[in-house]
């Protein structure tokens, strides 16, 4: 965190398409107030999205139906 701005970072495997938690949490103190979603990288064409939800869960959303890989890197946001 700077600034009070939370900049998150890491990457996971999806097993397949659709909604998939990611198994990552972020920590108390450190979560976003309500539940936003955010554009991703990934390895493939397909599209994809990464919800942060406000009880640090992070999940995706994506098009592809086989695994892929996600990077959350990039996503950041004020807390408060």
């Amino acid at each position: 965190m700077k600034n009070n701005i939370v900049y998150l970072r890491g990457a996971f495997t999806a097993p397949n398409g659709g909604l998939t938690a990611s198994g990552l949490v972020v920590p108390t103190g450190y979560r976003i107030s309500a539940d936003q979603s955010f554009p991703i990288s990934t390895n493939s064409t397909a599209t994809m999205m990464s919800t942060v939800k406000s009880n640090g869960v992070i999940e995706t959303w994506t098009s592809a139906t086989t695994s892929s890989w996600f990077s959350i890197a990039g996503i950041s946001y004020p807390l408060g």
